[in-house]
């Protein structure tokens, strides 16, 4: 796990690295929560998102859909709820691996 408050430097790691799942909120310092959704999933497509925001008027949930999140949790938050997303989030994502690496043998 990495935590950055920072976006320029949220977005080099996930340039450079890769990560299973990336959790960010809407508002992130002084640039949009959408703006790094966005620049994020150009940088790696098929990275699992969930955004977390504490103004859902700001931007619809097909919006954020749109732009690549594979959930939106409302604040306050319950950790049920965020534990959900990140099984979802990382099975899908386990799916995916397997698949695009069927010849390799996972135990």
């Amino acid at each position: 796990m990495v935590g950055v408050s920072d976006t320029e430097l949220a977005f080099n790691r996930i340039r450079k690295q890769c990560f299973d799942l990336l959790i960010t909120d809407i508002r992130v310092n002084l640039q949009s929560g959408v703006t790094f959704l966005i620049r994020a999933k150009e940088a790696r497509p098929t990275l699992p998102v969930i955004v977390i925001t504490g103004y859902p008027d700001t931007v619809t949930n097909n919006d954020l859909k749109s732009y690549g999140a594979n959930y939106i949790l409302i604040k306050p938050l319950e950790l049920r709820q965020l534990n959900t997303a990140i099984d979802h989030c990382l099975g899908s994502w386990t799916k995916r691996s397997l698949g695009e690496n069927s010849h390799l043998n996972f135990r």
